[in-house]
């Protein structure tokens, strides 16, 4: 007999009923004693002789746990199943994260390389610019010593026509100077 079946015997026959001894390997064996409710032995077989009412109300208790029990691990199953999904599906989306990413960092090295060469580019046609803007400033200051050259001939020039004419008595000379001049002094 089990110990089970033996707690199950605790539970509904006082102790008065049966006498319990251990072994030394730690069995336990129950002699009978004298009751209408009594343990039987035949041939080192134990059988119980518990009123059926009650052997019934505990089949029927085991089996309402039973049913209880099985619903819970239908629930367990099915949220592990859920579970097993989800973690399939945020394994496949992490899978997809870690694809994207690598793909960012691979366009990301892409576009830091051409940012270095625009960024070189960029220092090249700054340093035309500045180049062509000294050659413009060059060009500026050569134009305006040019004009003020100009400038200062044609007043230099203006005022040795003004001579021409004041001091010369010859008209065909003062006129061949005015005709020459004309297009420099203006």
């Amino acid at each position: 007999m089990t110990e089970e079946h033996l707690s199950i015997l605790d539970k509904h026959e006082p102790e008065s009923h049966h006498h319990q001894r251990q072994q030394d390997n730690g069995t336990v064996h129950t002699t009978p004693t004298k009751s209408n409710n009594t343990l039987h032995t035949n041939n080192n077989r134990m059988m119980l002789d518990i009123p059926l009412e009650r052997l019934r109300n505990e089949l029927q208790r085991l089996r309402l746990t039973s049913e209880k029990l099985q619903q819970e691990n239908k629930v367990l199953q099915d949220n592990n199943k859920r579970l097993m999904m989800a973690s399939k599906q945020s394994q496949e989306l992490f899978c997809g994260i870690v694809n994207h990413t690598k793909s960012l960092k691979d366009k990301n090295a892409q576009l830091e390389l051409e940012l270095g060469q625009a960024q070189d580019e960029i220092y090249n046609q700054k340093l035309i610019h500045q180049e062509l803007k000294e050659g413009i400033a060059m060009k500026n200051a050569a134009y305006e010593a040019e004009v003020m050259l100009r400038t200062e001939c044609q007043r230099v020039l203006g005022e040795v026509v003004d001579v021409v004419q004041e001091t010369c008595r010859k008209p065909k000379i003062v006129e061949d100077v005015l005709t020459k001049t004309e297009g420099l002094t203006r």
